[in-house]
C-alpha cells in the first residue's frame, strides 16, 4: 500500500477559528448576507457563499476583505444557504 501525505496551507482548527471569525464580523457588515462558509477540500483556505449576484469586480472586493478578516485566503461564490426539510442531519437519512 503506499501513502501519500500532502502538507496543508492551515490547520483544521486555524479554518475553523477563520470561519467563525469571519462569520462574526460580517454580520455587522451593511449590505452583506453570507450564506454559508467552510474550508476548501484541501485546507488552503475557506470558500464564503453569498446571497447576492456578484460581478467580478464585487467578488474581488469581498474576497479581499473576507481575507483581512478570516486571516486566510478567501474564495467567494453567490448562491442560497442549504436548508434541512426534514430535521435530519444526514444526507442519505
Amino acid at each position: 500500500m503506499r501513502v501519500v501525505v500532502d502538507e496543508v496551507a492551515w490547520s483544521g482548527e486555524e479554518v475553523r477559528q477563520a470561519t467563525v471569525r469571519l462569520w462574526e464580523r460580517t454580520r455587522r457588515m451593511p449590505g452583506v448576507e453570507l450564506t454559508s462558509a467552510g474550508a476548501c477540500g484541501d485546507l488552503s483556505g475557506l470558500v464564503v457563499t453569498v446571497s447576492e449576484p456578484l460581478d467580478e469586480a464585487r467578488r474581488g472586493r469581498l474576497q479581499e476583505r473576507f481575507a483581512e478578516i478570516a486571516g486566510i485566503p478567501v474564495k467567494v461564490v453567490e448562491g442560497e444557504a442549504v436548508v434541512m426539510l426534514d430535521g435530519g442531519d444526514a444526507v442519505s437519512d
